[in-house]
């Protein structure tokens, strides 16, 4: 789960400033505030490698997520002890 955020994380980045180095301002923009529209960018632009990669960490990151709920709902919570 790690390893997919930071991922995620750094290719979010890294399509910010691609969109503002191209001069595509409202997409830059639309990106900080829906990270969404960075995903559809870089595959609009012709980056489907940086696009793919990020995809992979958003897929990776869900996959994590699922098995770190699966893995809480497993564990016994434990009864109290009686008062008295």
């Amino acid at each position: 789960m790690l390893i997919g955020g930071v991922g995620s994380l750094v290719f979010w980045i890294i399509s910010i400033v691609k969109a503002f180095k191209a001069n595509d301002t409202l997409w830059g923009v639309l990106n900080i505030f829906i990270a969404i529209c960075g995903l559809i960018w870089l595959y609009m632009n012709g980056q489907k490698k940086l696009g793919n990669y990020w995809l992979l960490c958003i897929i990776a990151y869900i996959v994590g997520f699922v098995l770190a709920m699966v893995g809480a709902g497993s564990m016994e919570i434990p009864e109290p002890a009686p008062a008295g």
